[in-house]
């Protein structure tokens, strides 16, 4: 390091001092006391066997290694104070599209920030802790080929035509935020799933995440925050969708989905925070990095990458829920799910599962009578319809789809929402009378 006019650092007591003398000499830097704790540091704090990553500007990793020795003092040198390192890598690695360093000269790495992850992904280094190893780590064996996930794969069993599920998929690829909103029972978290693998091309459980939100649900939980840790103190925690940007940032290459269910039922102003500027599809990218409102230190900043993709999922029938306002509406592509029974793939699923002909007509036939009536409630509307998912049994339930399974669904699973529907009947007179038909 230069600031030569100081001398020998060894003979300062306090950070504070170094601080002072700068200040005395008239050094023009704007900030002092970033270079006298910065000298500091470099003198005092930093040990033999600690890590060391050398940069060029915010873009440019030239190599990283152990300090070998104490502080050195010589005049004679261009740059009079200086460490020995034992270098284990000085590969230059261009990192400017996945984050931008620190500006300081020195700056100390604190594990979980993008700056300790990016140096882990390209040195070879474990999260959260700097390895004691005298060599690079050797590169990981190449994953095995994957199956490409088709447009088949994700059209089955689910009751809507191949088409419409392109259009979501492009629409997700093209906006990057979609929300699928409809009446409860539609399949909205299945198909979310189906359209997040069509657009990473197979089944990546490591590349999609999903969360529920809920009144509760904070910008702590999703952003970042402070927590509480079991010495009783806090310590400032990465939230679960900073973490998973975190992840897609260090692999640029490929799509991420992340799945928000129940994305109205919380707080959205407060929980997304920045994220309203953020996620917009014209402000990705490092270009648009922002601080957060916690951080680890002051250039500690935040960006959502371009191969991040949002899927929201929301029941229109609730009524408990605001509106969501405008300025997330303007951010989302929304599509509208509906009930599936009019859908000749809906027959031909309950026939594969062993529904007799004569009961799947039933089904469909009922269904769709009693959707009609919900929709001419004044009260009610096509948000409240009932959908098919009511009668899909999960693949790996052992359910035999016979007169019982039917009525046991009406019993117990429509007929209490449609209690609900008709709250404010007397007797529920409106109800027992729908229910007496489902199940004539």
């Amino acid at each position: 390091m230069g600031w030569n006019h100081l001398g020998d650092l060894n003979k300062y007591e306090t950070g504070e001092a170094i601080i002072k003398d700068l200040q005395k000499q008239g050094d023009t830097e704007v900030n002092q006391a970033f270079n006298g704790w910065m000298l500091w540091s470099f003198a005092r704090d930093i040990k033999p066997g600690d890590y060391i990553v050398a940069k060029r500007g915010r873009t440019a990793l030239l190599g990283w290694g152990k300090v070998a020795g104490d502080y050195r003092y010589d005049p004679a040198e261009e740059h009079a104070h200086s460490r020995a390192v034992e270098w284990m890598d000085c590969s230059e690695v261009d990192i400017s599209s996945q984050g931008m360093l620190p500006m300081k000269t020195i700056t100390e790495i604190k594990p979980g920030t993008l700056t300790h992850r990016m140096l882990s992904q390209h040195y070879g280094v474990n999260v959260p802790g700097w390895p004691a190893l005298s060599t690079v780590t050797a590169p990981k064996p190449a994953p095995l080929p994957v199956a490409r996930y088709t447009l088949a794969d994700a059209t089955a069993d689910l009751f809507m035509p191949g088409a419409e599920v392109q259009r979501l998929t492009e629409i997700l690829r093209r906006k990057k935020n979609l929300i699928l909103q409809g009446p409860p029972g539609v399949g909205k978290t299945f198909i979310a799933r189906r359209l997040a693998y069509l657009l990473l091309e197979e089944p990546a459980r490591e590349r999609t995440e999903m969360v529920q939100f809920h009144p509760s649900y904070a910008y702590e939980d999703f952003i970042q925050g402070l927590r509480p840790t079991s010495s009783g103190g806090f310590e400032l925690r990465e939230g679960i969708f900073v973490k998973f940007c975190r992840r897609a940032q260090l692999d640029q290459g490929r799509d991420y989905v992340f799945i928000i269910d129940e994305i109205n039922r919380g707080n959205l102003s407060k929980i997304f925070g920045e994220l309203m500027l953020l996620i917009e599809r014209d402000k990705r990218g490092i270009e648009h990095e922002v601080p957060l409102a916690t951080r680890f230190d002051d250039e500690d900043t935040f960006f959502v990458p371009k191969n991040v993709h949002l899927i929201g999922l929301m029941n229109t029938a609730d009524r408990s829920l605001a509106l969501v306002d405008y300025a997330l509406r303007r951010r989302f592509a929304f599509a509208t799910l509906c009930a599936s029974f009019n859908q000749p793939t809906f027959e031909e699923y309950l026939l594969a599962k062993g529904a007799a002909p004569g009961l799947v007509q039933r089904i469909v036939k009922r269904m769709i009578e009693l959707n009609q009536i919900i929709v001419s409630e004044p009260q009610l509307g096509a948000d409240f319809v009932i959908g098919h998912s009511f009668f899909t049994p999960a693949t790996d339930e052992k359910t035999v789809l016979d007169e019982a399974w039917y009525a046991d669904i009406i019993e117990h699973e429509v007929h209490p929402l449609l209690a609900e529907y008709w709250l404010d009947d007397p007797g529920q007179e409106k109800v027992k009378s729908l229910v007496a038909d489902l199940l004539a």
